[in-house]
């Protein structure tokens, strides 16, 4: 019926099948693994919003630096704008 007994050790009853069992959910589980991998490499979800994301940075720090290097000229023509507003009053 079980294991054969040796000597001083009790028989172990296992059920029939339950390492071939356990062998294919765990073949089971790799398999869903894999394809979850697969799934993250294929799927283009996420791409989209990270792209996105990638564009809205470059363009604000485009905008940045631009603004900065008008930044002095932009000041000046408000500078001269008053100036002559005052003068004129």
């Amino acid at each position: 019926m079980g294991a054969p007994k040796e000597a001083g050790l009790p028989s172990v009853a296992r059920p029939a099948g339950s390492w071939t069992e356990a062998i294919k959910k765990q073949n089971l589980k790799r398999r869903d693994n894999m394809e979850l991998v697969k799934r993250l490499f294929v799927e283009e979800e996420g791409q989209d919003l990270t792209e996105y994301a990638l564009i809205i940075a470059l363009v604000s720090i485009a905008l940045i630096v631009g603004l900065q290097a008008l930044a002095g000229g932009i000041g000046n023509v408000f500078n001269s704008i008053t100036n002559t507003l005052n003068s004129n009053s």
